[in-house]
């Protein structure tokens, strides 16, 4: 019995000791957050340029007043607990930064980390840290544990350039030009003047305010922006929603972009989705493997579409000129041609005056309806099938000339000059009504034309 109570009390008091040291350990490891802040103000013209470096885990904010000064607010927070030397040649760098400064250009580097190297330490395989300083200096404070924040104060007709990496940009509207290159960061600013050069790298939080002519590089990235004036977009595998702007020249790849107003717009894209609300200008697409949907189109034109879906209500003039297996899909539409087609879907809900295919081969077209000031519709058909359900009121001469397939028109209709020839495989008629305001040319190969 006397044993087992020993044991016991062995037992507890082991408990007790590593209690002791775990709660030892934590107060070792745990962290002392020191700060230091420097303050610094630069004379500089109000309508110079601030230009900032920042490539290493920095937080930037950018403020307005009236003054022809830049005031910067820096600050170092760091770990209390690390080795004082260290903390003394982190607080030196710190300190020692320079700016190069003139009355027309300011130029702040915040890159107070060169590098940071982690490495295995034998053979106990511990891990040694090695970061390298703006000044040459090097402490084994790791970078992760040291964080710098900005605050800088401009006049608002600056314009300014910065260069980011892993951090995070705010920025007040300003009257300048903007020209940023952003990497792995977040961008939330306001408007900006007649002119913007957006870089971006894998920003997934970025919001732009009113601005001029614009031009975006993005990759893998979210932007979201008001007004802009004029747009040039290089987009890969990002997302684009804008508010509104008048010309757009695009180049896409693997991106969803959405404009709820714009007035032209050329664009080319593979492997992305664009959707346009209200577009009062002409629209120019080179699809593959894209979808396009909108409304409120004055006028399309489609170089090239393959592999591609387009959605569109209420749209004016369409042009295409070379389709291969795509979808179409619009609901009225003022005039349509489209020069060659492969393997393609139309739908229409109306046509307002007239649509021409000249060489179509294995589609399929569904015309739901016409008005009644509805002139024309010709076309040369291999190895399809067309329904087209006219308005009512619209008197049509059509000239038929059918090769195989079949041909269904409404009953009580007559056909005049009908011939038959090889058995029926060839087949040619007109149907002539006076004073008929439509004109109806089909030549045909086995397809099923119908007419309602």
């Amino acid at each position: 019995m006397l044993k087992k109570m020993r044991t016991v009390s062995l037992f507890c008091k082991s408990v007790v000791i590593l209690m002791v040291a775990g709660l030892s350990m934590n107060v070792v490891t745990a962290k002392t957050v020191k700060k230091e802040i420097v303050t610094k103000v630069y004379g500089i013209n109000s309508s110079g340029s601030l230009q900032i470096i920042a490539t290493l885990s920095s937080n930037i904010e950018i403020l307005t007043w009236d003054r022809n000064e830049v005031k910067v607010i820096s600050k170092l927070t760091y770990d209390g607990n690390e080795n004082k030397d260290d903390i003394d040649k982190l607080l030196n760098a710190f300190k020692s930064m320079k700016a190069q400064s003139s009355k027309d250009v300011l130029n702040l580097n915040f890159d107070l980390i060169v590098s940071a190297i982690s490495h295995n330490k034998n053979p106990s395989r511990t891990i040694e840290t090695t970061t390298e300083l703006c000044n040459g200096d090097k402490i084994s404070i790791n970078a992760s544990n040291i964080q710098t924040d900005y605050t800088i104060w401009i006049p608002a007709t600056l314009s300014v350039k910065a260069e980011s990496k892993f951090g995070k940009l705010k920025m007040a509207s300003i009257k300048g030009d903007v020209n940023l290159n952003l990497s792995n960061s977040s961008l939330e600013m306001g408007d900006f003047g007649e002119s913007g050069i957006f870089e971006l790298r894998f920003c997934s939080n970025v919001s732009i305010g009113s601005g001029g002519k614009t031009k975006f590089s993005v990759y893998n990235s979210t932007v979201n922006t008001a007004k802009l004036k004029n747009l040039n977009i290089e987009s890969r595998f990002s997302k684009f929603n804008i508010e509104k702007t008048n010309d757009v020249s695009l180049e896409s790849y693997n991106s969803t972009l959405i404009f709820k107003m714009l007035n032209d717009i050329d664009a080319s894209a593979k492997f992305s989705t664009i959707e346009i609300n209200n577009i009062t200008g002409k629209s120019k697409f080179d699809f593959h493997n894209s979808n396009l949907f909108g409304k409120n189109f004055q006028s399309m034109e489609i170089s090239s579409a393959n592999f591609s879906e387009f959605s569109i209500a209420d749209i004016g003039e369409i042009k295409i000129n070379l389709s291969n297996n795509s979808k179409y899909n619009f609901s009225t539409a003022n005039t349509f041609s489209c020069k060659q087609s492969r393997f393609d879907l139309f739908k229409f809900d109306e046509i307002v005056v007239g649509a021409l295919f000249p060489d179509a081969s294995h589609t399929t077209i569904n015309i739901n309806g016409t008005s009644a000031s509805f002139s024309n519709f010709s076309g040369n058909f291999k190895f399809g099938s067309v329904n087209l359900k006219l308005n009512p009121n619209v008197k049509y001469n059509l000239n038929y000339d059918g090769t195989f397939g079949q041909f269904d028109i409404p009953r009580g209709i007559s056909l005049q000059n009908y011939k038959s020839e090889r058995n029926g495989a060839k087949t040619t008629f007109q149907i002539l009504n006076v004073g008929a305001t439509c004109n109806i040319e089909l030549v045909t190969n086995n397809t099923t034309f119908k007419i309602e």
